[in-house]
């Protein structure tokens, strides 16, 4: 019965994806939803910027229109003639015949035009065209212009006319407008007067009515004086609302689009001034109706959701479905064979993996098993030979008779090589330490073992054997790969590259020649051989391979060719022996035996020792740079000497650099010769050449470079020594100072400056002064010389300057100090008077 275990995997990626689609949908929705909301309030102020403008626009032709006729009327003759009438109110008659000729030939002619009145300052009266009498008192008009100094000239004035009782108001309002010349005492000298409907006003607020006549919200004309005219009912607390809305307004506000609470609603408000005509337009639209649109997309948003929802569902059952089918089908194959639940997916899984665990360790400990180690001691056997290892074949034995004795290995430890061919042996070596210690070390020898042997066997069928040291020694079979039902049949390291070539020829009896040694991997440079290189071009591989899967460099060394297993002890001991030239060709070297063989030597030696001449030569004469070349061109050459003469010429290269360094510190008297001994010393020590010869340079280096810093330090000691003795001679001298010493010296006065001070301790002016001191204390107490006689033997001529200086140094004046010294008294010596 198989194990049981909840699907919780499933069910929690099933929640993941239907979660982010929903996550996805939602914020989409949003995103639509506020976008929809942002382009209706674009759009609602579009319209109504756009309705706005087209009012102001006519309200402004309307309004030059208006102007117009002020000035028309204003310049009229016989308006002219009735203003500067000055007996027009004795003449009523004339006056009444002109002011009708005014209203046939103005006021009927503009419909809009409600009244005209002309002012006589003269007779101080208004005579007017209104149907209500020539002599017409307009009392708001008077009090409206009663006790101003000055009229608004040409501005529309918003006011209402009163009846003739004055007991209530006419529903006529008017826009009045001004036009004269100059006012004295509160009184226009002549002036007109137009009353003009605010119907034409109202008429442009209409222009917005929808079909039935119904406006979409309302649309007020704001006058200067905060007046707010509407061509429908507006409750009186709306409007005060509105009106103190827009009193708490900063006068340069710049929006003209608002939200805005009144009366406990929301509003958009939009505005625009009515530039010239002294108006405002405003237009106010409850949010309601904006949100009545975004309500209907709300719904609809939320039909589409649930639709999406019910999709997002099904594709997150079908995903999840298709995500978990590999789980599944994993959980299906390894399922176990006892009963019991055991929780979740992973949880069987992770008791799978350590039941796995427990097998892979039992395969170790197989892997580790008598059969193994006796199969890997037989092989071991055969490459160390009878005296070494009773268990291999006797070297004076005839292989034919050997023969059964290999049968026998081959059957019992599967073998992959074939005795009827010829052998190589490869040697492999770790180049660095094991990073691993313990168990691991083993593991990774075991790799190295199996990765090489694998990779070999795409044409040469091998077997590994595991050395005592942590190499790895390999025996190959020559002329490529086994027939099927040879010794052991596959190769011992497993399945062949298949991107290896097929070329089945094999190394000829003259031994695997002419392939060059250098490193391997992708820094291999490997000829072809007579065999095309091939075995040389799988080590190659092989030590890439490892690299880059164990991340270790690997040496490896091939011996030559031999057609018999006697042979196999002789060509394992050349290969061991041919990897000490690790040390001459670097890490991840392939060494090929043949080669090293060929290796010429006549003459090689000669040649090395006249450059190891010349290289003394330019360490004699400091030339550094040139010695560095020849030590280049001499570790060039050491790849081309045989090992045995390679170390002989090293060693005796570096008791050449030994002597010629110890004649240098000899003639050097003020060097020591620290660091010359070290040189070689650990020689043996050194992985590679390049690691000896990059600690060979930096030695030199550093002899060198304190070479240098000792010459440079005694020339600057003598760069001091004769400043001193220049000043020792010369204090008396006026005019030495610094920048003189400094020319004289050839040297700036920065340069001699720091030298100075790191000589003596002291700036070069406080040790000129400190000697002009000490000379003027000596003359002092030998002569009888006067104080300014004194000052001028040392340099100073200014005497006050001389007290100063002396006083400073010694803490006494000068014939306190000669006092002091007649007496027999010592005074105490300052430090800066202390050469």
């Amino acid at each position: 019965m198989k194990r049981t275990y909840s699907r919780r995997y499933l069910h929690k990626t099933f929640a993941l994806i239907v979660g982010a689609l929903l996550a996805l949908e939602c914020a989409f929705s949003a995103v639509l939803l506020s976008s929809a909301e942002q382009a209706l309030l674009s759009e609602r102020r579009q319209n109504d910027m756009a309705v706005l403008a087209q009012i102001a626009h006519n309200i402004k032709l309307m309004h030059a229109s208006i102007l117009d006729t002020c000035n028309t009327l204003y310049n009229n003759p016989t308006v002219i003639s009735l203003m500067t009438d000055k007996n027009a109110e004795a003449d009523i008659a004339a006056a009444t015949v002109k002011m009708f000729a005014i209203n046939r030939s103005i006021v009927r002619v503009n419909p809009y035009i409600y009244s005209i009145y002309v002012y006589n300052p003269f007779s101080r009266a208004y005579y007017s065209s209104s149907h209500r009498g020539l002599l017409f008192r307009d009392a708001d008009l008077e009090a409206f212009a009663g006790g101003r100094e000055a009229l608004p000239k040409l501005k529309p004035i918003y006011r209402s006319i009163a009846a003739p009782n004055m007991e209530v108001r006419s529903d006529i309002e008017l826009l009045t407008y001004f036009q004269y010349d100059a006012m004295t005492d509160g009184q226009m000298n002549g002036g007109i007067v137009v009353n003009v409907r605010n119907d034409w006003l109202l008429g442009n607020l209409n222009a917005v009515a929808g079909p039935d006549g119904e406006i979409i919200g309302d649309v007020f004309i704001v006058t200067d004086a905060g007046d707010f005219i509407s061509d429908r009912p507006v409750g009186e607390d709306f409007l005060a609302a509105l009106k103190g809305l827009q009193a708490g307004r900063p006068a340069d506000a710049k929006e003209r689009f608002y939200q805005a609470p009144l009366l406990g609603r929301e509003y958009i408000i939009s505005e625009i001034p009515v530039e010239g005509a002294g108006f405002g337009l405003l237009r106010v639209v409850e949010r309601r109706l904006v949100d009545g649109y975004v309500s209907s997309m709300r719904a609809t948003v939320a039909i589409v959701t649930l639709c999406f929802a019910a999709l997002a569902i099904a594709a997150a059952l079908l995903l999840s479905t298709r995500l978990y089918r590999p789980v599944g089908n994993l959980i299906g194959k390894v399922a176990g064979r006892e009963s019991g639940a055991i929780g979740d997916e992973f949880d069987f899984l992770g008791e799978v993996f350590e039941r796995n665990a427990a097998m892979l360790q039992k395969y170790e400990v197989e892997r580790r098993s008598y059969r193994r180690i006796m199969k890997n001691a037989w092989l071991l056997g055969l490459l160390r030979g009878p005296a070494a290892d009773g268990d291999a074949l006797p070297a004076s034995e005839d292989f034919a008779g050997a023969a059964d004795d290999f049968a026998g290995a081959a059957a019992e430890y599967g073998l992959a090589i074939d005795p009827g061919r010829g052998f190589f042996v490869a040697v492999l070596a770790v180049d660095e330490p094991f990073p691993h210690g313990g168990p691991d070390r083993a593991h990774l020898v075991f790799a190295v073992l199996n990765v090489a042997s694998e990779v070999l066997a795409a044409k040469f069928p091998n077997e590994g054997v595991e050395l005592p040291d942590g190499m790895v020694a390999l025996i190959v079979s020559a002329g490529g790969c086994a027939s099927a039902g040879g010794y052991g049949g596959a190769a011992s390291g497993g399945t062949a590259n298949s991107n290896a070539k097929s070329n089945d020829g094999g190394p000829s009896a003259a031994g695997y020649g002419g392939a060059s040694i250098g490193a391997a991997g992708s820094n291999a440079s490997v000829a072809a051989g007579p065999d095309d290189g091939a075995l040389l071009k799988l080590i190659a591989e092989a030590q890439s391979t490892i690299g880059r899967v164990l991340g270790l460099s690997v040496s490896a060394s091939v011996s030559q060719r031999a057609d018999s297993l006697r042979s196999l002890p002789s060509l394992y001991g050349q290969a061991r022996q041919n990897m000490a030239y690790r040390f001459l060709y670097g890490r991840k070297c392939a060494i090929d035996a043949a080669r090293i063989l060929d290796i010429p030597d006549a003459g090689a030696m000669e040649r090395f020792h006249s450059a190891e001449k010349n290289l003394a030569d330019e360490l004699r004469l400091g030339r550094l740079p040139k010695a560095k070349d020849i030590l280049a061109q001499m570790f060039g050459q050491f790849r081309k000497l045989s090992y045995t003469d390679a170390m002989a010429a090293l060693f005796h290269l570096i008791g050449a650099l030994r002597r010629a360094l110890a004649e240098i510190a000899k003639a050097d008297a003020g060097s020591r010769a620290d660091g010359i001994a070290e040189i070689g010393r650990n020689l043996l020590g050194f992985e590679t050449l390049d690691e000896f010869r990059g600690d060979l340079l930096a030695k030199l280096d550093a002899f060198f470079a304190a070479a240098t810093a000792r010459s440079a330090s005694r020339k600057h000691e003598m760069i001091a020594e004769t400043v001193r003795e220049m000043v020792l001679r010369n204090y008396d001298d006026v005019g030495l100072c610094l920048t003189g010493l400094a020319s004289a010296m050839k040297m700036s006065t920065k340069q001699l400056s720091r030298i100075f001070r790191e000589q003596a301790g002291r700036p070069l002016p406080d040790y000129i002064n400190a000697v002009r001191m000490q000379k003027a204390a000596e003359l002092l107490e030998r002569t009888d010389l006067s104080i300014a006689k004194i000052a001028a033997r040392t340099g100073i001529l200014n005497e006050t300057y001389f007290y100063t200086m002396f006083k400073k140094h010694f803490g006494s004046s000068p014939n306190a100090y000669k006092t002091a010294m007649a007496l027999g008294k010592a005074l105490p010596e300052s430090s800066e008077a202390r050469l």
